[in-house]
C-alpha cells in the first residue's frame, strides 16, 4: 500500500483491501495446512482390525472472507458431516482421531498443529502488506 491519499475515507477504502487480501491469504494458508495435516493422518500407524477408508483426507474446507466496515473474517474448520459404512458419524471419529483415542492409529494433533500456525499465517500476510 502506498501513494497519496486525498481523503479519509481514501485511506481507509485502502487499508480496508489490503486487510482483506491479508485475511485471504491468510485463510487460503491455513486452509492448506489443515489438508495437508490431514492428508498426513496416514502417515503413522499400520490399522490390523479395520480398513482405511481415507475420508479424513479431504474433510479440511474453508470458507470466503466476510468483510465489514472495519473488520475482515475468513474460517478453516474440517467437515465432520462425514458417514462411514459402519455407521459411525463422523464427529466422534475426527474428534478420536485427533486425540488418539478409540484405537484409531494415525497421526493425530492435526487440528491443534494447524491452530497454532494461523496466527503465523496472518501475521506474515498483514507484514507483507502494513511492514
Amino acid at each position: 500500500m502506498g501513494g497519496t491519499f486525498t481523503s479519509w475515507g481514501a485511506l481507509e477504502a485502502a487499508i480496508t483491501s489490503e486487510l482483506v487480501g491479508a485475511v485471504e491469504e491468510a485463510v487460503e494458508k491455513s486452509y492448506r495446512d489443515a489438508d495437508t495435516e490431514m492428508h498426513g493422518f496416514y502417515s503413522q500407524g499400520t490399522p490390523l482390525y479395520y480398513s482405511r477408508t481415507g475420508q479424513l483426507g479431504g474433510i479440511a474446507r474453508r470458507t470466503g472472507v466476510v468483510k465489514s466496515s472495519s473488520t475482515a473474517m475468513g474460517e478453516v474448520y474440517l467437515d465432520t458431516s462425514i458417514g462411514y459404512s459402519t455407521g459411525t458419524p463422523g464427529f466422534p471419529v475426527v474428534e478420536q482421531a485427533e486425540v488418539f483415542g478409540s484405537g484409531i492409529l494415525g497421526r493425530g494433533g492435526f487440528w491443534q498443529r494447524t491452530v497454532a500456525k494461523i496466527p503465523l499465517n496472518l501475521h506474515m500476510a498483514l507484514s507483507k502488506r502494513f511492514g
